[in-house]
């Protein structure tokens, strides 16, 4: 009888050990599916299915005579698309796009930036005095309208007071803003966002480090600074999470080419994007997505997966 309670022991220890190793390299098989959407819970977005155009309404931005215009949802604010995925036994995951489209804003460090965004303009030279503020100049255009390519792009149609808290609380700050008025000459490179531009009149150049939305404290040299580029990584070991995906930037970007070459911009101008993701999972294997990203002619997403060999 205490042989058999000997025996039975060793094989309960021995189905726990099993266990437990399979626990610790992961049970199941690998696998991950991509959804795209307005939530950032994958279950609640469009499963995106292999060879398949996946059409995605987006009702944010549209084109209206060649204007870009920006719609409030029914909950008064604007929509932000998101790239999910959800899987099993995935070490790690990069996931990049032709455009720099592709954002990922949980980095447990401080140090991380997502983008500088730049823009200039000429300031009205009867305002311009020896008490004047570039800064406030700059924040009462923002906040009534001018910059709003830039505001609903890439802030969600947020104040620059939402932008810096800074008469408020400095801890929840999501960017850093510089405003300085600068003669001709005085700078040598200028841009307005991507496009370069020139100082042959006295402009007011804006900066702004857009940080990732966790941060609690903003980086104190520039050296610290890690922008986003064309290919970003999610936190390992997790088998859900999302990406943001900056959509938006095609609509901004297509519509400087057109109006510089034909003085219009509808849909059919937008250009395509290709997002790239590769998963890692935890026995050493790995797999290579494609999505193809156009538009249909009212403006709504088509998202084609492909597996890469």
């Amino acid at each position: 009888m205490k042989k058999y309670l000997c025996m039975s022991k060793n094989v309960f220890l021995l189905t726990f050990i099993i266990l437990l190793a399979l626990s610790a390299s992961g049970c199941g098989k690998n696998e991950i599916e991509l959804y795209i959407g307005t939530s950032t819970n994958a279950e609640d977005n469009v499963l995106l299915k292999q060879n398949r155009d996946t059409l995605i309404k987006q009702t944010k931005e549209k084109i209206e005579n060649s204007k870009l215009v920006f719609k409030l949802n029914g909950k008064k604010t604007y929509d932000n698309l998101y790239i999910c995925y959800k899987g099993n036994n995935i070490k790690n995951i990069k996931v990049g796009s032709d455009k720099k489209t592709v954002y990922y804003t949980k980095y447990n460090k401080v140090s991380r930036g997502l983008e500088y965004i730049s823009f200039y303009y000429k300031p009205d030279k009867a305002v311009v005095k020896e008490d004047f503020d570039p800064y406030r100049d700059m924040e009462w255009r923002w906040d009534n309208g001018q910059f709003d390519d830039i505001r609903n792009v890439y802030f969600n149609g947020m104040s620059m007071f939402d932008i810096t808290r800074e008469r408020k609380d400095s801890d929840k700050e999501i960017g850093t803003v510089n405003s300085n008025l600068y003669k001709s000459g005085e700078i040598a490179d200028i841009y307005y966002l991507e496009a370069k531009g020139d100082t042959k009149d006295t402009v007011i150049y804006t900066d702004i480090l857009l940080s990732t939305a966790n941060n609690k404290l903003l980086p104190q040299n520039d050296d610290d600074i890690i922008i986003q580029n064309k290919t970003v990584k999610a936190r390992p070991n997790v088998d859900e999470d999302f990406f943001l995906y900056r959509y938006e930037k095609l609509f901004y970007n297509s519509q400087q080419k057109a109006l510089r070459t034909k003085n219009t911009f509808d849909y059919s101008d937008i250009e395509n994007d290709k997002v790239k993701i590769t998963v890692n999972y935890k026995d050493g294997t790995k797999e290579k997505y494609k999505i193809k990203i156009s538009f249909d002619k009212n403006g709504n997403i088509i998202a084609k997966q492909e597996l890469l060999k």
